[in-house]
């Protein structure tokens, strides 16, 4: 066993960092991991990933800001997270048929999103996804009938 002055404390720190990091993305990746059991996907679709400014997994435990990836297909929705995230997040695509609607929500005068509610049997199933508003013209030209719902 090595003696205490021969340790590399200067390593200590980043490890211990780069551990509890790991650690919580393991806590609150239980969520996420069972859209990607549930809709698996072998490659990534062609076309241009977006930013999702939230996503929420049933409970406010498994919520993402800012890290979420999202490329729009004709298959779906394909989620994935940016490069540092990825750890215990492996992509999905949630298909079209899943998404139950999709709320325009205005915060401010100047501002609004796109709230997409995807609800299963329980709030294991269930996810929000907000998106910028500047991605209207691509949810738009994906989703089905009937499922925008706008704010007057």
């Amino acid at each position: 066993m090595p003696a205490t002055d021969d340790l590399p404390w200067d390593l200590c720190f980043p490890m211990t960092a780069v551990s509890g990091w790991l650690v919580v993305w393991f806590l609150v990746s239980p969520r996420w991991k069972a859209f990607a059991r549930a809709y698996p996907v072998a490659h990534r679709p062609p076309g241009k990933s977006y930013k999702a400014p939230a996503a929420r997994f049933g409970d406010t435990m498994a919520s993402y800001k800012n890290v979420v990836r999202v490329v729009f297909a004709e298959e779906g929705l394909y989620l994935h997270m940016r490069f540092l995230y990825r750890p215990f997040h492996p992509p999905f695509l949630l298909p079209w048929e899943r998404v139950r609607r999709v709320e325009e929500v205005k915060v401010s005068s100047r501002r609004r999103y796109f709230q997409v509610v995807v609800e299963g049997g329980g709030t294991e199933d269930s996810m929000e996804l907000w998106l910028p508003e500047k991605l209207e013209q691509e949810l738009c030209r994906y989703l089905p009938e009937g499922r925008l719902h706008r704010v007057e």
